[in-house]
């Protein structure tokens, strides 16, 4: 989910105000919040012989991949939307599957675009935990300044961005680059505090959904990164870790939430959209296990090209999101938990 998951970042028009929850409060906390890194956190205070690991294969094979191909089913399987623009998806499409075929022929490797993927991801990463911060934002009633939107926007995902790029210094051999760089560590640490301090300053903007999601991506990251800064690299790589979940599971949410609502304003007009969101869980749950296995599989035995699709894949996930999710179309928010 890109920039803006403003496209169903709108208030209701109705007199009632909408709940501040997605979907009620154990599946907000569960499955958006993600508040389940908590207890993950603690496993690296067991005996590296007695930590769970099996969650990783999960994470990675079940969650993480088939909600990057999700989006494909957005853009392909929702006829309205395709409809309005197809050069536009197209193109996009084509581009990334040239670019990415032209440096695998080129070069017999796809290293250089590993390094953009990693930094475009990490933009991604912050953009989408951000723009669902602005979705419970609309679910609250109250009026802040006009100013309030554009610096949580950029000092949120500023601080997000920073956080995700030190994992990866963590990883540097350069003790003087990394030491360099740690030293922006606790400065930017301010910047969650900072954004608590406006929120408590403005309360009737945040409703209780708002808060449970950003105090958990604040901690989430904010521990993560002193984690980075003390190279307390097991932590860190754990939080890692939590952080692609959270990332995953929450998009997967907020996929669920939009795709009934789109089709509760335009029915059939969606077209294969609307007979998914009939059987939504069925129909969710089969392509998770269906693409989990598929994925296993491929690893094993074309581990080259399957990572060469999962890169097109992958690029055409942020480009895609940064698309659909920025629409001005105005909308009805119909899910009030």
């Amino acid at each position: 989910m890109s920039s803006a998951v403003t496209a169903r970042d709108v208030e209701s028009p109705s007199s009632a105000p909408p709940s501040p929850w997605l979907f009620g409060p154990a599946r907000d906390l569960l499955v958006i919040a993600n508040w389940l890194w908590v207890p993950l956190m603690l496993v690296v205070l067991l005996p590296a012989s007695d930590r769970p690991e099996p969650w990783k294969f999960w994470q990675i094979y079940f969650l993480t991949t088939p909600h990057r191909w999700i989006t494909l089913l957005l853009v392909f399987g929702d006829r309205k939307r395709f409809r309005s623009t197809p050069m536009r998806f197209l193109s996009v499409a084509a581009l990334i599957i040239a670019g990415v075929m032209a440096v695998q022929l080129g070069t017999g490797a796809l290293t250089c675009l590993l390094v953009l993927d990693y930094v475009w991801n990490a933009w991604h990463f912050a953009s989408q935990h951000h723009g669902i911060d602005r979705v419970y934002r609309r679910r609250s009633p109250g009026i802040e300044p006009t100013w309030v939107p554009a610096v949580e926007k950029w000092a949120m995902r500023g601080f997000l961005l920073f956080a995700i790029v030190r994992i990866a210094t963590a990883t540097w051999s350069d003790p003087v680059w990394e030491s360099q760089i740690s030293q922006l560590d606790w400065p930017m640490l301010l910047i969650p505090i900072g954004l608590l301090v406006l929120r408590l300053r403005t309360p009737q903007t945040s409703g209780m959904g708002r808060w449970s999601y950003f105090l958990s991506v604040m901690l989430l990251y904010s521990t993560l990164l002193i984690a980075v800064h003390f190279r307390w690299l097991a932590l860190a790589f754990t939080l890692t870790f939590a952080s692609a979940w959270m990332h995953a599971s929450e998009y997967l949410a907020i996929v669920t939430w939009a795709s009934h609502d789109r089709v509760s304003r335009h029915g059939t007009e969606v077209g294969f959209l609307a007979i998914a969101v009939r059987q939504w869980a069925l129909m969710l749950g089969s392509f998770l296990l269906i693409l989990g296995m598929l994925g296993w599989w491929m690893d094993r035995t074309a581990p080259t090209e399957w990572l060469a699709i999962n890169v097109v894949v992958a690029f055409m996930h942020y480009a895609y999101d940064g698309l659909i999710w920025r629409s001005r179309q105005t909308t009805t928010l119909t899910r009030n938990g």
